[in-house]
C-alpha cells in the first residue's frame, strides 16, 4: 500500500482531511460554473466565449472572485452587527450592497482585461444585463446543488 493512502476507520470509511475537502468542493463548483458558462455562450446570443479553455479559466476566475466578494460582504456585514441603531442598519445594507454588486462590475472588468475579444458580453448597457445574468445563473445553480447535496445527507440525530 502506498505511504499516501488514508488508512480506512473499523467501518470502512475513510477519513477525509479539510484540504481534500476543499479541493473537492471547489472542483466541482468550477465544473458546476463550467457548465453553466458553456449552456449560456451556447444558447445565449449575449454571451460568447471563444473557446472551452477560455470558458475554463473565466469560471476559475468567476469562483474565486465571487467568494472573494462574499467573504469580503461578510466581514463588512460582521463590523456593523456589533453596532446598534438604524443608521448602522443601513450602512450595513448599503456597504453589502456595493460590495457585492460593485464585485460583480470589478470581475466584469478583470474578464475584459484578461480575454479582451475572446469573451464578449452584449446587449443592454455594455453587456451588463448579460453578465449579472449569468452570474445569476451560476449562483442559482450553485444553490440548487447544495439543496441537493444537503438533501442526500445522513438525518442529524439529536
Amino acid at each position: 500500500m502506498n505511504s499516501k493512502e488514508s488508512i480506512p476507520n473499523d467501518d470502512g470509511s475513510r477519513i477525509v482531511n479539510n484540504r481534500q475537502r476543499l479541493y473537492l468542493g471547489y472542483t466541482i463548483v468550477i465544473l458546476l460554473y463550467l457548465t453553466i458558462i458553456n449552456f449560456c455562450d451556447e444558447y445565449w446570443e449575449w454571451v460568447s466565449i471563444d473557446s472551452f479553455s477560455v470558458s475554463m479559466l473565466v469560471s476559475i476566475l468567476l469562483v474565486v472572485g465571487l467568494a472573494f466578494f462574499i467573504k469580503m460582504e461578510g466581514k463588512a456585514a460582521d463590523h456593523f452587527k456589533s453596532k446598534p441603531g438604524v443608521k448602522t442598519k443601513v450602512l450595513r445594507g448599503i456597504s453589502s450592497y456595493i460590495i457585492l454588486v460593485g464585485g460583480k462590475f470589478v470581475l466584469m472588468g478583470v474578464i475584459a482585461v484578461l480575454f479582451g475579444d475572446l469573451v464578449k458580453f452584449t446587449g443592454p448597457f455594455g453587456g451588463a444585463v448579460a453578465f449579472i445574468g449569468l452570474v445569476t445563473a451560476v449562483l442559482v445553480a450553485d444553490g440548487i446543488a447544495k439543496k441537493i447535496y444537503s438533501s442526500l445527507g445522513d438525518p442529524v440525530e439529536d
